[in-house]
């Protein structure tokens, strides 16, 4: 049995989980500071120290941990040769960025390296039961946050996260599956999710409409289960529509409308935020396929070196309008694929793979993990958030029990 201190330290990764900025809640500019700052990839490091490394992995999670460690090198490797190959003189390059962009994104994905380490040590540690207990526990402040904001006046949610986008990424990714792995076959599942929908839905995020249609349609896209997939669907359309016509003015309508009257007026791209996310993997996707340079990869940073190379000019300077001094994309898969390089690109989809097969048929996972994959095609691009861990976590562990042994991460 797991003891008293595997539970609690194995609870606090779950109860962090809506605390996706502390930069944010602690009140600093995000405008000069990390806009995501998750509570997760910081406690991260001081919950390897507090387990002394002797982490409990299965298998299939020592195996994903170790391509990904493989990876973290590769673009480690790339990164630094770029400072002696790459030509200075190269006019579309921002090289006085490698170093800091960089350095950035290696911190980064250390962080959501250690973050799936941690995640997977803790859901075998305490178990994937009480792991989404936690979870569940760890929401009632942000409920709290998100009534007095609706009822403040605030008609566009966004709890304790940074904006209403990544408080729909944490209901989808992570409290939607809580609730499916707890509560499938009960009669709490239908409220609880129809509570989530009414939360997603006071976000007016395109994205977490989408990506809430994602999880659902991968959650019930077999034909055992289809008409109860289509009457899910359903509930959550109509669901949406009611707010959208309750709210006429919403973000999303405000949006769509400018992009048309922009278009319309100018014969030009607008509204830089649809036209990031649409390109965040189109252009590093087009890029490598028409660069044999590009193929073995750029390294960490890539994104922001090779920026002007990536897009057209009036799509660059859409995301430069967001971006600020250090221009990046919001596609997790298409920084990836810049560093990497097709060949590493595949080991770290190998990842996903893994963790998919070592799930069984119909637990969570099996939905969770294609849903923040195709999620994070457009989105999702800060490594440390812990939404990728967190799923592929969840698949690594699928099988596995809470266990008083303890193993190296090998």
């Amino acid at each position: 049995m797991a003891t008293g201190f595997d539970r609690f330290i194995a609870s606090l990764p779950f109860l962090f989980l809506p605390y996706d900025s502390l930069t944010y809640l602690l009140g600093f500019d995000l405008a000069s500071t990390a806009q995501t700052l998750p509570l997760t990839s910081v406690f991260s490091l001081p919950y390897l120290v507090l387990c002394a490394l002797r982490l409990r992995l299965t298998p299939a999670a020592r195996t994903i941990a170790g391509r990904l460690f493989i990876c973290l090198l590769w673009m480690l490797t790339l990164w630094a040769l770029g400072f002696i190959l790459t030509d200075p003189r190269d006019g579309e390059l921002m090289e006085d960025l490698r170093t800091i962009a960089g350095s950035r994104q290696a911190l980064s994905f250390v962080l959501g390296f250690t973050s799936f380490l941690m995640f997977a040590d803790a859901l075998v540690r305490g178990g994937q039961s009480h792991a989404m207990r936690m979870l569940l526990l760890g929401s009632i402040p942000n409920i709290v946050a998100i009534l007095l904001q609706f009822f403040n006046g605030d008609f566009r949610v966004q709890g304790l996260s940074s904006e209403p986008s990544h408080l729909a990424d944490y209901a989808v990714f992570a409290v939607i599956p809580a609730l499916y792995l707890l509560y499938e076959r009960r009669t709490y599942l239908l409220p609880g999710l129809g509570g989530t929908t009414l939360l997603i839905g006071l976000t007016f995020s395109t994205t977490g409409y989408l990506k809430l249609i994602g999880f659902l349609f991968v959650k019930y896209g077999g034909f055992k289960r289809i008409w109860r997939g289509v009457f899910v669907l359903a509930f959550v359309a109509v669901g949406l529509a009611t707010l959208y016509f309750l709210f006429p003015d919403n973000y999303i309508s405000l949006t769509i409308r400018y992009m048309l009257y922009s278009y319309n007026a100018t014969g030009e791209l607008a509204g830089g935020s649809w036209v990031d996310r649409w390109n965040g993997f189109a252009g590093p996707l087009t890029h490598v396929i028409t660069t044999m340079s590009s193929w073995l990869g750029y390294g960490f940073g890539a994104d922001t070196i090779y920026f002007y190379k990536l897009f057209r000019p009036e799509v660059a300077r859409e995301i430069l309008a967001l971006k600020g001094d250090i221009p990046s994309i919001s596609s997790m898969h298409g920084k990836l694929l810049l560093y990497l390089g097709p060949l590493g690109y595949a080991l770290y989809l190998s990842t996903w793979w893994k963790a998919y097969r070592a799930s069984p048929p119909g637990h969570v996972a099996r939905a969770l993990l294609p849903a923040v994959l195709l999620g994070s095609l457009f989105s999702l691009a800060p490594f440390h958030l812990p939404y990728v861990w967190f799923a592929m976590a969840m698949g690594a562990t699928a099988l596995a029990v809470p266990v008083p042994g303890e193993r190296g991460a090998g």
